[in-house]
């Protein structure tokens, strides 16, 4: 009886030290799991402005496509060129004034919306009307 009990003690000792070290890998999963939910947590929220961004960036965009396109048929109206180098010289106007796009072509287009016929005065300096394309 002895034996068996000496034998018995030996595997519930045994298995308490292998509950106790699965323990130990359980508390370390768990700890692996929270870190990698708070990883991915902020993950999450760095796509999501990410997108919002890139979203807010196309709609702008978007919104821009038929002021550009007015000032361009503006241009092409005035220097009798082609879509493409009027657009080109709206780009160039762009850079040369240090303006955006956009705001370049709503300033053509407010400037014919309200009936002056005369260029912006960028244009006697070479910005838009009398941009040469190479």
């Amino acid at each position: 009886m002895v034996v068996v009990t000496a034998e018995l003690e030996r595997r519930v000792e045994a298995a308490q030290a292998e509950v106790v070290a699965t323990l130990w890998r359980l508390a370390a999963t768990r700890s692996r799991l929270a870190e990698t939910r708070i990883l991915v947590s902020a993950k999450r929220i760095e796509r999501q402005e990410l997108h919002d961004l890139i979203y807010a960036r196309l709609h702008a965009r978007v919104q821009a496509i038929p002021i550009v396109e007015q000032a361009r048929g503006i241009i092409m109206a005035e220097s009798g060129c082609s879509p493409d180098d009027a657009l080109a010289k709206l780009t160039l106007a762009s850079r040369r004034g240090n303006i955006g796009v956009t705001e370049l072509a709503a300033q053509v287009v407010a400037r014919v919306s309200a009936g002056d016929p005369h260029p912006p005065p960028f244009a006697d300096h070479g910005f838009i009307a009398s941009a040469k394309l190479s």
